[in-house]
């Protein structure tokens, strides 16, 4: 793995070592692991490493001096770990649960998340939330469960990869050993809004493009693939009176006290944006302009 312009390697012993530019000397070495590293994460933006072994022991050392910045037990082998993109908190996941979160500007625990088993963790973009293959996302702040993702319903099989899209508003998840499918979600209101089916073998890996309009899956059928991903209207509501009006870039979307004509039922709207509700049934239609 790289950090800036430095090197670091992992060997199985337990020991890290970081690189000078040139690849010729070691710079810093992190000793203080007696178990096998199962988890690492880099803090680009402070340049700094986190670590954690089978013991439920994290280190934090700055890339640049070797200083040691913090040494963290959380007495369960960690399994993941993730910074928030400002650096200020670190996401410690375990392989059996729960998970952990602490404050890197005072050294604390400041919050455990039952999340039960964390292989795999990312963060979202704005800090807000954790996305652990499985697939589900939580709180960072209140450590509450905000969406659960079902990748595979007929054989109970879970996510094995996991990722945000780079401006936070998608996730996207590939299947499992019994799935070949890929998945992608709306971050906010979890709705399902793509399904890509078209390997042949359990669809290992997926990342989106830096712009993210493409997406990016192989599987362990010999192939990966390249999906675009259309971009989803751009809506505005505006209320007058007893109606709501959605204009969108096809067109806009009309409420009335009753359905007639065209008219398709709300909860049948697939979009980025989550339509309000009331108790009773909305029903709306799409006018072509």
């Amino acid at each position: 793995m790289c950090i800036r312009d430095r090197v670091i390697t992992v060997g199985e012993d337990g020991n890290v070592a970081i690189w000078n530019p040139n690849l010729t000397t070691i710079d810093h070495r992190i000793e203080e692991h007696e178990k096998q590293i199962r988890a690492l994460a880099i803090n680009q933006p402070l340049q700094t490493i986190a670590t954690g072994d089978d013991d439920g022991i994290v280190i934090v050392k700055d890339t640049l001096s070797g200083a040691l910045l913090h040494s963290f037990d959380v007495e369960e082998s960690v399994s993941s770990l993730a910074f928030t993109p400002r650096g200020t908190r670190l996401f410690i996941g375990t392989r059996q649960g729960p998970s952990f979160v602490f404050d890197l500007e005072t050294g604390k625990h400041s919050l455990t998340i039952e999340t039960g088993p964390a292989w795999s963790t990312t963060i979202s973009p704005d800090g807000e939330t954790v996305l652990i293959a499985g697939a589900s996302v939580w709180d960072l702040t209140t450590g509450k469960k905000r969406h659960s993702f079902e990748l595979d319903d007929r054989n109970g099989a879970n996510a094995d990869g996991v990722t945000f899209s780079p401006d936070g508003l998608l996730i996207a998840g590939t299947g499992s050993l019994f799935d070949a499918s890929s998945r992608v979600w709306h971050a906010k209101t979890g709705n399902l809004l793509y399904t890509f089916d078209r390997h042949e073998g359990a669809a290992t890996s997926i990342q989106f493009s830096p712009d993210g309009k493409t997406l990016l899956t192989a599987a362990n059928d010999g192939r990966a693939m390249i999906w675009k991903l259309e971009p989803g209207p751009n809506l505005h509501i505006e209320q007058r009176d007893d109606q709501i009006e959605l204009s969108w870039d096809q067109g806009t979307i009309e409420s009335a006290p009753s359905p007639s004509g065209p008219w398709v039922s709300l909860p049948s709207q697939i979009s980025p944006l989550e339509f309000p509700r009331t108790k009773e049934v909305q029903f709306f239609r799409v006018v072509q302009e």
